[in-house]
């Protein structure tokens, strides 16, 4: 088939900040370049065809885990002025789904890049989030709007809901070890069960979101400074109030005391926790094999060494979107 124009996004990681940047808090994410997601859209004779690894729809009809994805299409198709006849949209990707590394961010801001590409234009940033953000609000109820940020953009970033994304320069490069620990996370579920606490420990509760959101703070000079010991001792500060908030569970506990045992500067869950993945901070290449190994053998399903460093940290297509061929599309679109 005649592909027409394809869009990507990478995976994110939330160093600190999680749901309390739901409150107005500043959280603090990186990107995560070794994994990925491509949108293909292509020619296909008949009506529009979404195809996911969880089964084919159209923009009305489809698989339940796809309605978020298929509202925001539809708001991109009405964007943009077109109906999508005679063209499929095949989303593929390298994100483990419900680990809290941004696979549902990423896949609507491929799927919305390809359509803009396929039409000879290029969304501008706030368009962009604006057009995620509707998958995002059916998968997670309230988002806060980082994780499509993130995984828009190709440098580690601070972001409060008011202001948006403000991109964060490293004074040297930092090594993190990503762990997917096999346990599935809904950050529905994580932000109803910080809401439940709210109500029943509104003191206890508040304090702990503060805590972790005013951690955002420091990590960002340690990251502008070059001090990955210090990302690293705040990664277990915010640890520490994740598990006081019962998000951090005992496969993820496991997994972050593991990588401080083989030698990282610090680690903590990763996402909206219950569940999900671990991020921890190594003091350089050789050490992070050492607790990538160490990940594993504690019981991590997938793990990934990434280095962000003073360069930009770019996905396979630089996360624009890439038009193929667009001769004509508008026509036959239409």
């Amino acid at each position: 088939m005649n592909t027409v124009a394809t869009g990507d996004a990478h995976g994110k990681l939330i160093l600190v900040g999680e749901h309390a940047v739901i409150h107005g808090f500043p959280a603090v994410a990186v990107p995560l370049s070794p994994v990925s997601v491509v949108a293909s859209y292509r020619g296909h004779r008949g009506p529009f065809r979404l195809i996911t690894e969880f089964g084919t729809g159209d923009l009305v009809s489809g698989p339940d885990p796809t309605a978020g994805l298929r509202a925001c299409l539809r708001a991109t198709f009405a964007t943009l002025d077109l109906r999508g006849v005679d063209h499929e949209l095949v989303v593929q990707g390298s994100i483990p789904i419900g680990v809290g590394l941004g696979s549902s961010a990423a896949v609507a801001v491929a799927c919305v890049r390809a359509i803009f590409a396929a039409a000879g234009q290029v969304p501008d940033p706030a368009a962009l989030r604006a057009l995620a953000g509707i998958a995002e609000q059916h998968a997670h109820g309230s988002p806060s709007g980082v994780d499509v940020a993130c995984v828009s953009l190709d440098s580690a970033i601070s972001y409060t809901r008011n202001n948006g994304p403000e991109p964060v320069q490293l004074g040297r490069p930092l090594t993190l070890v990503v762990a997917d620990s096999g346990m599935p996370s809904r950050t529905r579920d994580a932000i109803a069960h910080v809401r439940e606490r709210q109500t029943r420990f509104p003191r206890r509760t508040g304090h702990l979101l503060a805590e972790i959101g005013e951690l955002a703070g420091p990590m960002r000079v340690a990251l502008e400074e070059g001090k990955p010991e210090l990302a690293g001792r705040i990664l277990d500060r915010s640890q520490e109030a994740l598990r006081a908030l019962n998000l951090s569970v005992p496969i993820t506990d496991r997994l972050a005391e593991a990588a401080r045992r083989a030698g990282a500067w610090g680690a903590k869950t990763t996402g909206a926790g219950l569940g999900g993945s671990v991020v921890a901070v190594a003091p350089g290449g050789f050490a992070a094999q050492s607790i990538k190994r160490a990940l594993l053998a504690a019981g991590a399903r997938h793990s990934w060494i990434v280095t962000i460093g003073k360069e930009v940290a770019t996905c396979p297509m630089s996360g624009a979107g890439k038009t193929i061929s667009s001769t004509g599309l508008r026509r036959q679109m239409r």
